[in-house]
């Protein structure tokens, strides 16, 4: 019990940890003028300019830079900080290169580690890359793994072993103590022949 316990709050610290990637503020430039807002303000065709330590608001077409690099590893896992550039890419063999791949772009929820720069925003929301891996990621059809089957298959043969059991020697002591005593009796083999330990054994084996 303590030990699902603990499981169970590790998946609420890791839920609340994703929304520290959610960009709190940023500075965009409209026909008013500069101006910080909300990042859930900002809208597809901002201006936004992007400094050291921000988070990047969205998708973003960088058209100038100052030794600009972005920290991409919440998205793409890369350990070294990566250059942008205002420069266009170069089509490869008549074809523009993989977006994720472009020197041009900075990522929603990404982390300007050094330098300077400014860019359009291109994408918002579930149109930006963060939000089509999530969307992948959440339209995928749950299907048990094999390793979930198996352990399915496991709990479903303990119980009906155990509940057979159970009521075998309920039946079998039926006849000779009270009902009371039997019913507990009964419910305590139940409860004896499940394995309590098969979810820290499970999870020790995985790990």
């Amino acid at each position: 019990c303590s030990f699902s316990f603990y499981q169970e709050a590790q998946s609420d610290s890791i839920m609340e940890g994703f929304k520290d990637m959610i960009p709190r503020k940023s500075k965009v430039i409209r026909s008013t003028g500069a101006q910080i807002i909300d990042a859930t303000e900002v809208v597809k065709g901002d201006l936004v300019e992007l400094n050291e330590g921000d988070q990047v608001p969205a998708d973003v077409r960088v058209i100038s830079a100052n030794e600009l690099h972005v920290d991409n590893a919440s998205l793409t896992g890369e350990a070294e900080p990566q250059q942008r550039t205002g420069e266009v890419e170069k089509e490869v063999n008549g074809k523009p290169p993989p977006v994720m791949e472009a020197k041009n772009i900075a990522f929603y929820g990404t982390i300007i580690s050094s330098g300077a720069g400014m860019g359009i925003v291109v994408g918002i929301g579930d149109n930006t890359a963060m939000g089509q891996i999530a969307n992948l990621t959440t339209g995928q059809e749950k299907k048990r793994t094999p390793i979930n089957e198996e352990i399915r298959k496991f709990i479903l043969l303990i119980s009906a072993i155990a509940i057979t059991l159970g009521v075998t020697l309920f039946g079998i002591g039926f006849a000779q103590t009270t009902f009371i005593k039997n019913i507990v009796f009964a419910i305590g083999i139940i409860v004896a022949n499940v394995p309590e330990g098969l979810l820290a054994t499970v999870t020790v084996s995985l790990a």
